[in-house]
């Protein structure tokens, strides 16, 4: 395993300066490396956590293991605000009856003042690896961040910082590139588009656990799948969603009185419920979703009473 450099708490120099001599206002950031032939041709590379005879290009998303902006990329963060005047905060323990769990469990629920929490959304980056060159010794890859930003985005050098350090925890080091596509191929990637499923399919749920399972097939989370689409079926919805592009791994469900649960079954630790009705959440595209906080969002995590957490704030 190559050794990796730590998070950077800003954003390098030379990116600084190569920025300020593009006249692209659309850059991609990435990284190119070097493997020597003989190791590529025993360990391909897998020292980058990719299996071992992968066809490139190959798009993949950054291990959580990796480091926190890994694990900020698939499960978001949360952000404690002392900042803010303390708030009365609920939550539900689970526990047995009198302490003999051959009584039955119960859940009890506390109140406490405490500081408000705000909670970012995941942004879900994919990072794509191709083969560049090679010559007698060496192959050389470049690998790319497949969400291109645009300079004069509101949160740019954020953006940025973001995804060189997903990079430095992958490859150890990043870079910023023109983006050689044009712009309608760049908006494309902002648009979210969301598919209305049919109401009458009495298997929908079974679809997407069906969808879901092919991207995790590992037992336990096999199980808690289908937890999660019990709890579905368990409450009012009136119509379920399926997100495209970059948000192609939620679902959710749209109830009657607008509010809009969202779920990320590949990824997901937790349920997003936006408070907006359905009408203005559909218009928000994808830079507006992964910045939305906690003024418009509530994110329950899956604990051992999630749902009824979920049911207590939609009603």
């Amino acid at each position: 395993m190559p050794k990796r450099k730590k998070n950077i708490r800003k954003i390098p120099r030379h990116i600084l300066e190569k920025l300020g001599t593009m006249d692209n206002d659309i850059i991609t950031v990435g990284t190119t490396f070097a493997i020597d032939n003989g190791n590529y041709q025993k360990e391909g590379l897998s020292q980058y956590g990719i299996p071992l005879d992968t066809a490139l290009p190959y798009s993949f998303t950054p291990s959580q293991k990796c480091g926190v902006f890994s694990k900020r990329n698939l499960y978001g963060q949360e952000i404690t605000r002392k900042d803010l005047p303390k708030v009365l905060k609920t939550w539900y323990t689970y526990g047995p009856n009198f302490g003999d769990p051959s009584r039955g469990f119960h859940i009890s629920e506390h109140e406490v003042l405490a500081w408000p929490k705000e909670h970012i959304m995941p942004r879900n980056y994919r990072v794509s690896i191709s083969e560049i060159s090679e010559d007698d010794s060496s192959k050389y890859f470049s690998a790319v961040i497949d969400t291109p930003l645009k300079k004069e985005e509101e949160g740019f050098y954020y953006s940025l910082l973001y995804q060189c350090n997903l990079l430095q925890e992958s490859f150890g080091s990043c870079d910023i590139f023109p983006f050689s596509n044009n712009n309608s191929v760049y908006i494309a990637t902002l648009n979210v588009q969301w598919e209305l499923l049919p109401r009458g399919q009495k298997d929908i749920l079974e679809f997407f656990s069906r969808s879901a399972t092919r991207k995790n097939s590992v037992k336990p989370l096999q199980t808690e799948i289908s937890d999660r689409i019990s709890f579905f079926k368990s409450i009012n919805v009136k119509q379920y969603i399926r997100g495209t592009q970059k948000f192609s791994a939620y679902i959710g469900a749209i109830l009657p009185n607008g509010f809009v649960l969202l779920e990320n079954f590949r990824y997901g630790n937790a349920i997003y419920i936006f408070k907006n009705n359905w009408k203005n959440f559909s218009k928000l595209d994808r830079l507006s979703l992964q910045s939305l906080r906690s003024n418009d969002v509530i994110r329950i995590v899956h604990g051992p009473s999630w749902k009824k957490g979920v049911k207590k704030i939609i009603g």
